[in-house]
């Protein structure tokens, strides 16, 4: 995995990924990371390796989504959505451009294009203009409304739509 760090990401979250990358290669066993709080108050949780990596290679088939695939990481990597997204790129062998995560996440990237992107409706909504950049796109957290679902599917890129997974 290729990890690429852009726009104006802070060192704090350069650390984390470099920690959730550090833990991988250790083969730790177990991660600790809270929820969203997207269906209830955030919580604490234990995740097995095997869960993960099972959870990632889901993603992976579903999608189609192969090695080298070209990422975009927008949220925030101490949560469920960021973690699981380095995950991916680990699992996958990808190359993981992360920002950091922010309303409008594809700013300053103009003229970069991802194969694959995971965002809240509030990224996607505040982003609609660039998502041209994405050739699929993961949209978790809490539900789309109806407008912006309508909009989506003017796009050529594919769109997928999960949230509160996280516990399951």
């Amino acid at each position: 995995m290729k990890v690429n760090y852009k726009n104006n990401t802070t060192s704090q979250t350069k650390l984390a990924v470099q920690e959730i990358i550090s833990q991988w290669q250790q083969g730790n066993s177990t991660f600790e990371l809270t929820t969203s709080g997207s269906t209830g108050k955030p919580k604490s949780i234990s995740l097995s390796r095997d869960a993960v990596i099972a959870s990632a290679q889901a993603t992976l088939n579903f999608l189609h989504l192969e090695r080298g695939t070209q990422a975009l990481c927008c949220l925030p990597v101490n949560k469920i959505a960021g973690f699981m997204m380095v995950i991916r790129a680990l699992v996958g062998q990808w190359q993981l451009t992360v920002v950091e995560p922010s309303n409008k996440p594809l700013e300053g990237l103009e003229g970069e294009s991802f194969d694959f992107a995971a965002m809240v409706p509030y990224q996607v909504e505040n982003s609609y203009l660039q998502l041209a950049q994405l050739k699929k796109l993961l949209v978790g957290g809490a539900p789309l409304r109806p407008q912006l679902e309508e909009k989506l599917k003017s796009l050529s890129l594919k769109v997928y739509h999960s949230y509160g997974m996280t516990e399951t």
